[in-house]
Parts: C-alpha cells; sequence; structure tokens
C-alpha cells in the first residue's frame, strides 16, 4: 500500500487499510492501493478453497471442484463465473472493473488471466496463472503491470 509519509500502517481488513497519521495521531483509510495489495487480494480469493481462511472460511474460489473435468466451452464459462463472483466478494473490488480469460493451453490444463483496476489506479494488475484440471496444481501466480 501507499502511505502517506509520516503515518504507520498498523491493521488492514477486507473493506479497507487502516494507517495512524504519526503528526496528528489520527486514524486514516489508506486510500491508494497499489498492485501488490491487490495482487495478494486476488490470489487469496481465487486460489484458496473454502475453509482455508479461519476468519473467511467463506473465502475462496474452491477452483479443484473443477478437477478430472473435461475442458469444453461450459467449463471455461463456470470457471471465470465462479472467479469474477468470488473477486466481488472482495471490498476493495465489489462492482470494479474485472476481467478474467480462461485460455485452453492443453487438453487438461487452461490459463487464468485477471485484470482488475480499483479507482485510484490508472493501470489495471494483471495476475496469471495457470491451472492443471488433472491434479489441481496451481503452477505459477505473476504479476504484471499492464
Amino acid at each position: 500500500m501507499e502511505l502517506k509519509p509520516g503515518t504507520t500502517d498498523i491493521l488492514m481488513t477486507s473493506d479497507w487499510d487502516f494507517a495512524i497519521d504519526q503528526q496528528t495521531g489520527n486514524l486514516e483509510t489508506v486510500d491508494n492501493v497499489n498492485s501488490e495489495v491487490l495482487t495478494q487480494m486476488i490470489i487469496k480469493r481465487v486460489f484458496s478453497r473454502k475453509r482455508d481462511w479461519a476468519l473467511q472460511p467463506d473465502c475462496g474460489a474452491d477452483l479443484e471442484q473443477y478437477r478430472g473435468e473435461e475442458i469444453t466451452e461450459s467449463l471455461i464459462l463456470r470457471i471465470k463465473s465462479n472467479i469474477i463472483t468470488e473477486l466481488n466478494k472482495e471490498q476493495m473490488l465489489k462492482g470494479r472493473n474485472i476481467d478474467v480469460k480462461v485460455i485452453v493451453i492443453s487438453e487438461t490444463e487452461v490459463m487464468i488471466l485477471i485484470f482488475a483496476k480499483t479507482d485510484v489506479q490508472a493501470d489495471p494488475v494483471v495476475v496469471s496463472s495457470s491451472l492443471s484440471l488433472d491434479s489441481y496444481v496451481p503452477v505459477s501466480h505473476k504479476l504484471r503491470r499492464v
């Protein structure tokens, strides 16, 4: 997150990131969320399973549910819809510019590209991961500024 000079980051919730202004002692919200925070939110929401997070047991897209399914247009649409639904649960992303692409790269593997932008960012954050439907192993998560 980008903090103003003279502030100390103290707490991040699912709604906002909070900081204390060291000169005034006032509690502030950190409005300018950078790509690292946004990327971590996306990775947590999309590549987690339900009940992975004790304080947020309903967090996670449960992509493992698609393991063993044949890759069809219907499956691609269900994966995309599931990811968008999960990302819209995150307050910072809710109703924002989110685009998800699911691209077939083999008979058992898809590439997931997630483009997300908040009101305070000029450029979208891009998170990509290949997903094997044979064994459900997200191969990699990459961050790229466009």
